[in-house]
């Protein structure tokens, strides 16, 4: 609990000086972004005489993709289009606006027993080059390549597995 709001919050935490200015980005991007499917950020606190850093975020009462299924069995046929479909609304979302996720894997889907989902673990997103990093984004559609070969081996695009350039076109496979 966020002692001057009251409100329910988790906290991403991070240690070392990479990977706070990972998480700093991570805190920039997300704040940028306005969607239901996509989980919010408050606040990013450094405490340099620990070396840490935090993103202070909505709390959302959920698990894993994987683990909702682990607990509760399959997804019906009609829970699983309705799950896919606030998926690719938010990953349509993030394209328009020039973003690439780079890491859709179940881990990174909370769902809660209503079947509500969040987007999570911004990391390794990228958006795109023309994008200046600290102005609200503009919907334009994505025009930019990668090369950088980060993502998760067993949930990443053939064009990751093959050190080929890649699109946003990866968050789709």
């Amino acid at each position: 609990i966020e002692k001057s709001t009251k409100r329910p919050v988790a906290i991403k935490t991070s240690r070392g000086k990479n990977s706070t200015e990972m998480l700093k980005k991570e805190y920039d991007l997300l704040k940028r972004l306005a969607d239901d499917n996509i989980i919010k950020v408050y606040d990013f606190v450094e405490d340099n005489s620990k070396n840490e850093s935090f993103i202070i975020m909505e709390y959302f009462d959920g698990l894993t993709l994987d683990e909702f299924i682990e607990k509760h069995g399959p997804l019906t046929e009609k829970q699983a289009k309705e799950v896919i479909k606030q998926i690719l609304s938010s990953i349509e979302g993030l394209h328009d606006l020039g973003i690439a996720h780079r890491d859709i894997k179940p881990e990174n889907v909370l769902i809660n027993n209503n079947l509500e989902i969040k987007l999570i673990d911004f990391n390794i997103s990228k958006a795109s080059a023309n994008q200046e990093p600290f102005r609200p984004l503009k919907l334009q559609k994505f025009n930019s390549i990668f090369h950088t070969q980060i993502s998760s081996p067993l949930y990443c695009a053939p064009e990751l597995k093959n050190s080929m350039t890649y699109s946003e076109s990866v968050d789709i496979w």
